[in-house]
């Protein structure tokens, strides 16, 4: 089966998504869907049919006859009725700069969603080339996206770079495209009126040469048309533009609509201009929805082929999706244990501590255990470490070890990962406190966390970290999570009562005498008096832990927690780990 790959440009970034086992696979249902979809995203426009795009012009001058065609109909018919005349269709000047709606260095993200999941996103910049000179700009782009290939979770990524004159005028650029066995890779040169292309499509070499004009432009002409001229409703414009992963010219025509209440992920809802965006090869075609403010800087995007639904982000949103991607880029791991290991998965073990040997391929580890408290870190030589891990251990030296830790607010902390301040978690907490009568007023921090462990443990089942840390509240109507979920909401919990807490990173134990495994989990660490006492809500759990090693804590209070689990994460294919014996 031939991997589809679809042509989308999708607010600012050239967006080349894959489809297959990501949208219906019936062109009726996938129509039925986009129509459903587009009414949830507020969309103005009908989708187009399969059956129109088999129809759709094949060259630039049959799109601009066609669309003029129905410009003048549609202008006879509003004349009567008295309603505004549409104009007839248009073009931007692409000899003039788009570079003086903007200001330099550009800096852009986009996020992705397919339904309600996050897949993807995209990362734009652009500067003035130090090498060409002031009017030359470079542009780059990384995009990522989980897509379903054959029903597997396969992540495509893509690669480009252009150097183009302020007007958007092609020099030179280069690019690729991964995804699973798919590889692509060209470079290309605009130079006397023609455009060569050569590359490598799975291995196979290819050469083009293809006729440019100097109303030509490249991937980014959608996003350079509009800034350089904003759109008015009721316009129709034409464009022509290269495709450098179909390797084809592209017959461009965006029709504004009107300005409609529009969702975005900058400021809330805003009045957008709606854009309907095709584009053409050929016999075939695809169409999204562009969703523009005054100024022609597009804040959201839908594209009908994918169902794929595309936000402006902030930086740290983009930067929070790319570490999913990063994440996902990664094996899951678990790490044969062995050595001396009966007596850590006894369960009535009495045994107060236990020593693991960790040895890495490549990295010095003893710096990678940032923090030691509850274990004692012994340095073999550069890659390899013992770590002995204590149950119930008080910290010697308090006053000076312990008072800055117990004091410090980022363990009390609300964030957007830890929500402590949330009337649902604050309800949660103190209804888990109120219910249990062994409680008073002069309770521990330790018992009240048990009761909120032992609760939440109860009623919230435990699925596999799946790389994502979704909001609490869905979290809690949904009533299981991941080890990271389930460590969130404890800490959210804890905080709410007062009770300092944060996350623990690093392995665990999976308790099999047989397959005795060592895999990526967190859990929580409460302050309790002159101590941190492990908690675990994933598992019926003891007040602290000897089958786990950790590596890090976080606060989870920074906007980017993603990158604390990275760094762990990141090891694990590394890491060599045994028991030692007692």
């Amino acid at each position: 089966m031939k991997t589809k790959i679809l042509f989308c440009y999708p607010l600012f970034f050239l967006s080349l998504l894959t489809c297959v086992g990501c949208t219906p696979s019936s062109p009726t249902d996938r129509f039925a869907a986009t129509e459903k979809v587009l009414r949830e995203v507020g969309g103005n426009s009908r989708p187009v049919k399969p059956t129109e795009i088999a129809i759709a012009p094949t060259t630039s001058e049959q799109a601009a006859e066609n669309e003029s065609k129905e410009a003048n109909s549609a202008r006879i018919n509003s004349t009567r009725s008295g309603a505004q005349p549409r104009p007839k269709i248009s073009t931007d000047d692409p000899s003039k700069k788009w570079t003086t709606a903007v200001s330099l260095p550009r800096d852009l993200w986009e996020v992705q969603y397919l339904g309600n999941a996050p897949v993807g996103f995209s990362h734009k910049k652009t500067d003035v080339s130090e090498n060409l000179g002031s009017n030359h700009l470079r542009h780059q782009l990384d995009s990522r996206i989980r897509v379903s290939v054959k029903n597997i979770p396969t992540e495509q990524r893509i690669r480009l770079m252009t150097f183009e004159r302020d007007n958007g005028e092609l020099i030179w650029m280069e690019g690729s495209l991964e995804m699973g066995s798919t590889k692509q890779s060209f470079k290309g040169t605009v130079n006397q009126d023609v455009l060569r292309l050569s590359g490598e499509d799975n291995g196979k070499r290819f050469d083009i040469q293809l006729e440019w004009k100097k109303d030509y432009r490249g991937p980014f002409a959608v996003e350079q048309s509009m800034l350089r001229k904003p759109m008015l409703p009721g316009e129709l414009r034409k464009l022509k533009y290269f495709d450098p992963l179909r390797r084809k010219l592209v017959d461009g025509v965006l029709d504004a609509k009107a300005y409609i209440p529009t969702p975005t992920m900058l400021g809330g809802s805003q009045e957008l201009l709606e854009v309907r965006s095709i584009g053409v090869i050929g016999e075939g075609g695809s169409q999204s929805l562009l969703w523009v403010d005054q100024k022609g800087e597009g804040l959201k995007s839908f594209v009908q082929e994918n169902d794929i639904l595309s936000y402006r982000s902030t930086p740290i949103i983009g930067e929070i999706f790319e570490s999913c991607a990063d994440l996902r880029a990664l094996p899951a791991v678990a790490i044969p244990l062995s050595g001396d290991i009966e007596t850590i998965v006894e369960k009535d073990s009495e045994l107060t501590s236990a020593t693991f040997r960790f040895r890495h391929k490549t990295v010095e580890l003893y710096p990678v255990f940032t923090d030691k408290i509850g274990q004692d870190i012994q340095s073999v030589d550069p890659k390899t470490v013992d770590v002995t891990v204590f149950r119930n251990r008080i910290e010697p030296d308090p006053v000076s070890r312990w008072t800055s830790v117990a004091k410090n607010p980022a363990y009390l902390a609300d964030s957007d990962f830890v929500p402590k301040d949330t009337p649902s978690i604050q309800k949660l907490g103190k209804g888990l406190i109120a219910a249990d009568n062994s409680l008073s007023n002069d309770s521990s921090n330790i018992d009240k966390a048990k009761t909120c462990q032992r609760e939440i443990q109860k009623h919230m089942s435990l699925i596999e970290y799946d790389v994502q840390i979704r909001p609490l509240p869905f979290v809690a109507k949904s009533r299981k999570g991941n080890c990271v979920e389930h460590a969130t909401m404890l800490a959210a919990v804890c905080r709410s009562l007062g009770i300092p807490s944060r996350i623990a990173i690093g392995v665990k134990l999976n308790g099999s005498n047989e397959t005795p495994m060592m895999k990526f989990h967190t859990w929580v660490e409460i302050q309790d008096g002159l101590r941190w006492v492990a908690m675990d809500s994933s598992q019926e759990s003891i007040p602290t832990f000897i089958d786990r090693v950790k590596f890090r804590d976080s606060d989870f209070n920074g906007k980017n927690p993603y990158l604390d689990i990275l760094e762990v994460y990141k090891l694990l294919p590394g890491l060599e780990i045994r028991v030692k014996s007692p």
